[in-house]
C-alpha cells in the first residue's frame, strides 16, 4: 500500500504546456486518497518572470565585462582572488528588484534628449 501524503505536502511542477503548477494535499477522501489544490502561474506572472530573466541576465554580462564598475565590498572579493562569475553573481544577488531595474535602465535604456 502506498505511504498517504499528509495534509500540507505540497509540490511544484512544469506542466507538458510548459506552465508551471503547484499544489498541496489539504485533506483526504474516505478511500485515504489526497484532496489537492492546485495553483496555476498565469501568463502575466510567466512574461514578468522572462523580463526578470533578462535584466538579469544582462546585468551579469555586463558586469562579467565591466567588473570594475561594482562597488568596493565586491571589488574587494576580487582583489582576494574570488572568481569574477561568482562576484558577480553574489552582487547581483544583493541588488533589490528596485535596485536592479533602475541599473538596468541607466546602463542600457537611452534617455530622453531635450531640445534647447
Amino acid at each position: 500500500m502506498a505511504k498517504r501524503r499528509p495534509a500540507g505536502d505540497g509540490m511544484v511542477r512544469k506542466r507538458d504546456d510548459g506552465r508551471w503548477e503547484g499544489r498541496i494535499v489539504i485533506g483526504h477522501r474516505e478511500n485515504g486518497e489526497p484532496l489537492f489544490r492546485h495553483v496555476y502561474a498565469s501568463d502575466i506572472a510567466v512574461a514578468e518572470h522572462k523580463k526578470a530573466e533578462k535584466i538579469v541576465g544582462d546585468l551579469f554580462d555586463y558586469y562579467l565585462e565591466y567588473p570594475e564598475e561594482m562597488s568596493g565590498e565586491f571589488q574587494a572579493l576580487l582583489d582576494d582572488g574570488d572568481p569574477v562569475r561568482q562576484v558577480v553573481c553574489d552582487y547581483i544577488a544583493c541588488m533589490t528588484d528596485r535596485f536592479a531595474v533602475a541599473k538596468y535602465k541607466t546602463l542600457f535604456i537611452p534617455q530622453e534628449w531635450t531640445i534647447l
